[in-house]
């Protein structure tokens, strides 16, 4: 989860696609300062990669990048380029792909996958017996299995505070932050709020939800990306905010007094091939050794305190990022795994306009 992460919409209007249009005519004569070799000294086709870039970008290329060109002779360029649906759509439809692998999260994947627009993934060249649950899709591997929950300032807190407290604003006073890309958990944490169990979140009551977060009055921000978060809660500006894992690990890491509590939903950022993309081939082959890779993993838990695809990887982890991997015992009592059978695009296009609508008007 980085800067830029996930923060897009189903729907994508005309202004997202013109801005795509930009991006991606920027990009074919550029890529990310941190971006692999292109030239490959095997003579293997270059893929070209759109992910979320930031922190996460960096450990995507120390995990799967640079392993990829050192061990297998292979060749990636690296753009961090605001990879999206709604990109991913237009450069299919145009039949102008440029991608080879792009990153979503996990409806985004559901979506794409059921209008077509990425191609299924070969797991006879995958082997998807080493991996954790849930990483091998059929429109996607995991590149990074994240949990999110809620930060806080621990001058602020005796222990660590609940989603009861985050909706306690008499108890807490002061702002809350949250995100306006709802499939990373806004309306299940309203629920949460509200006293519904975990083991009773889906079928997501989108309703109910928004009545939640009307509680919140205002007391809560909406932001459009977990950094916007982490500035407010270390500008004191805010109280509690939902976030993630890796975006406090770097805090703590930063010697900042924040804590994290992971009570929120674990899921994936998944590698997927558009379809029609140039070097599909080769692109399913470095998924193929990304997944049985298991130093990749381990070095994606230690830097992000994400899971990685390898499962024996994720074992071999230590430290802080260790503590934060949802295959922790731990954080996985505290969390819950999203529902992606409930996250279809009709419900997901749904959701999104009911909260959009909500959001309007407050």
């Amino acid at each position: 989860m980085t800067t830029a992460r996930k923060k897009r919409y189903f729907v994508a209007v005309l202004a997202i696609a013109v801005l795509a249009v930009a991006v991606f005519v920027a990009a074919c004569g550029s890529s990310s300062g941190g971006s692999s070799s292109s030239a490959s000294p095997s003579g293997t086709q270059t893929i070209v990669t759109a992910t979320y870039g930031g922190a996460l970008g960096l450990a995507e290329k120390a995990s799967y990048y640079d392993p990829w060109v050192q061990v297998k002779g292979g060749s990636v360029n690296q753009l961090d380029s605001e990879a999206s649906l709604a990109a991913v759509k237009l450069q299919v439809d145009s039949k102008k792909v440029l991608w080879d692998i792009v990153e979503l999260g996990g409806p985004d994947m559901n979506a794409a996958g059921s209008a077509g627009l990425l191609e299924p993934l070969d797991y006879t060249l995958i082997d998807k017996t080493v991996c954790v649950p849930d990483a091998a899709q059929q429109y996607g591997l995991d590149s990074n299995h994240y949990t999110e929950g809620i930060g806080y300032l621990t001058k602020n807190f005796k222990t660590p505070p609940t989603w009861a407290d985050f909706w306690n604003t008499s108890k807490y006073p002061g702002r809350r932050s949250m995100e306006k890309y709802i499939q990373d958990g806004t309306l299940e944490y309203a629920q949460l709020g509200a006293g519904v169990p975990k083991a009773s979140l889906y079928p997501l009551n989108v309703d109910a939800a928004l009545k939640s977060l009307d509680k919140l009055g205002n007391n809560v921000v909406f932001v459009d990306s977990l950094a916007q978060a982490s500035q407010l809660l270390t500008s004191g500006d805010a109280l509690m905010i939902q976030t993630a894992a890796g975006r406090m690990l770097a805090l703590q890491n930063a010697g900042l007094a924040v804590g994290y509590n992971p009570v929120g939903q674990n899921g994936g950022s998944y590698f997927c091939i558009p379809k029609g993309a140039p070097h599909a081939a080769e692109a399913m082959k470095f998924l193929a050794f990304m997944a049985s890779y298991a130093k990749g993993s381990t070095t994606m838990a230690d830097m992000t305190g994400y899971a990685g695809p390898n499962a024996a990887g994720n074992d071999a982890a230590k430290g802080a990022g260790a503590a934060l991997l949802y295959t922790n015992p731990t954080v996985a009592a505290l969390g819950f795994p999203v529902d992606l059978s409930w996250w279809t695009p009709a419900n997901t296009a749904m959701a999104t306009t009911q909260f959009n609508a909500w959001l309007v008007q407050h």
